[in-house]
């Protein structure tokens, strides 16, 4: 008899264990589930369906819905946000130039041989405002996404290598070192614009003998393009904002708009990379930084500052 109670007690202990076992492997593959639909939300943005069971691990997961639908709402908010300001910077631009290039006729048929003073100080002030509405125009391509983009595998250094024979006519003294090289699925286009800005700004920002090197480097997941010049620096209360339209440091060119380094950054996040810039003993370090992404040619683009 006590056997028999034994055998049963045994039996009990076995079926519980089953049960909590059950139990587990039931919940650790809601768990999963659960990861799954928010890797997939993250990646491609397709929400999450509520759940209709009553226990505590479906109101996480509804608790997760509401979330994905709080983002899922604020990036279509500042996706429009983005689309109107561009749409903005683009119809302003456009009606910029007719009058401008009115303007530009006018001070070409009335210049200094004909006895108007001013004439050549006109004329460039003219140009540069062409150069502004170019540049609102192409920013605001960059940062439209309905602009596409065009990915394929490209070798960093050709590019860069590109962007440093166009630059060597305007700055014929300046020593340029380049190093390192990977490849990395970009539009070289684009890309190459967002590059060729940041050299530029260096170049521009050193003495007309001064070194600006480029650094290419491959990791496991990234690939960065290092940009450094011994220009000296900014000050430290321009670099959070060294990278937004309109702000032009204190040592810029006379004729700088403040629209290259923001051109860049837009190109750059069209990327999925980001740019930072950093002060160094003896001048500024730009570092454009891309994720290494397999079969992936399109993401989020949420940036509106």
């Amino acid at each position: 008899m006590d056997k028999l109670w034994l055998y049963l007690a045994l039996a009990g202990l076995v079926l519980t264990v089953a049960a909590l076992v059950g139990a587990c492997l039931k919940r650790t593959g809601r768990e999963q589930r659960l990861a799954q639909e928010i890797e997939r939300f993250l990646r491609d943005g397709t929400s999450l369906s509520y759940s209709v069971c009553d226990d505590r691990f479906a109101r996480l997961h509804n608790d997760v819905c509401d979330l994905m639908s709080q983002c899922a709402a604020e990036r279509d908010n500042r996706r429009r946000m983005l689309q109107e300001s561009g749409d903005f910077i683009a119809d302003v631009s456009h009606q910029l130039k007719t009058p401008l290039a009115g303007l530009r006729l006018w001070c070409e048929l009335t210049d200094d041989s004909n006895g108007r003073e001013n004439a050549a100080k006109e004329l460039e002030l003219v140009e540069r405002m062409e150069h502004l509405v170019q540049g609102l125009l192409r920013l605001a391509k960059a940062r439209d996404e309905g602009v596409p983009f065009r990915f394929a595998p490209c070798s960093l250094s050709a590019l860069v290598s590109g962007c440093l024979d166009e630059l060597r006519p305007l700055f014929p003294q300046k020593q340029v070192a380049l190093a390192g090289d990977a490849t990395l699925s970009c539009d070289s286009s684009w890309l190459g614009e967002a590059v060729s800005n940041v050299l530029k700004n260096a170049c521009e920002h050193t003495a007309p003998d001064g070194v600006v090197t480029v650094q290419i480097a491959q990791e496991t997941n990234t690939v960065t393009v290092a940009v450094r010049d011994n220009g000296g620096g900014v000050s430290e209360s321009e670099l959070p904002r060294l990278f937004h339209r309109f702000v032009t440091s204190g040592n810029a060119a006379p004729n700088s708009t403040g629209i290259g380094l923001a051109i860049s950054r837009a190109i750059v996040e069209r990327h999925h990379g980001s740019i930072t810039a950093e002060n160094t003993a003896d001048g500024l370090l730009v570092t454009l930084c891309f994720p290494l992404i397999d079969g992936i040619e399109k993401l989020s683009y949420e940036n509106v500052s």
